[in-house]
């Protein structure tokens, strides 16, 4: 069974095509979702789910401040800036049923064996509650670092720094910037 939706090209980047008919696709659900959402009196409370509830500027924002906190206790490296960027904003995979019927054809005298290969979104709930039944919520990862350091002039300083960040979150060594900032 797979559970990828999204196939990145050799790099292992999202190429700017796929890129854009995700975000196409994204807003033609949404219009849907708008259009024939359920229409009652009650007054229906949303899911506490993850993705219901997700912000990722908040998230960006408090990653770095956390970055910020843990990286300004370094030995002489000052007051601390760290500013982070982001390929994607996570990842939500759906879980979808794979089958496959094989049936014989006798239709003309000859015996063969046709298969039918099928493949359906799992959901849950009925009529217009149905919703897609998520495997897996995959948050952002950070792929590239600034980091703005009053010490960051010290070699010494600014090799911590860079390990630092590079440890925490396994970010490729050539995305990574430590720099000093203006006295």
């Amino acid at each position: 069974m797979d559970f990828d939706i999204i196939k990145n090209t050799e790099d292992g980047r999202l190429s700017k095509n796929k890129f854009n008919k995700i975000i196409i696709f994204a807003v033609i659900i949404a219009i849907l979702l708008l259009a024939f959402g359920k229409k009652g009196d009650k007054e229906e409370k949303p899911s506490e789910t993850p993705a219901n509830n997700f912000n990722f500027l908040q998230y960006k924002e408090e990653l770095s401040k956390e970055a910020e906190s843990a990286l300004s206790k370094i030995k002489g490296a000052g007051d601390v800036e760290v500013i982070l960027s982001f390929e994607s904003r996570g990842k939500t995979v759906i879980a979808r049923n794979n089958q496959s019927k094989t049936q014989k054809d006798s239709g003309n005298g000859e015996e063969k064996e046709v298969k039918e290969n099928t493949d359906s979104v799992v959901v849950y709930g009925q009529g217009q509650n149905e919703t897609p039944y998520v495997t897996e919520e995959k948050l952002p990862l950070p792929t590239g670092a600034l980091i703005i350091a009053k010490g960051a002039s010290s070699e010494s300083v600014k090799l911590e720094l860079y390990e630092a960040v590079k440890a925490l979150y396994g970010i490729d060594s050539h995305r990574i910037k430590v720099t000093a900032s203006k006295k």
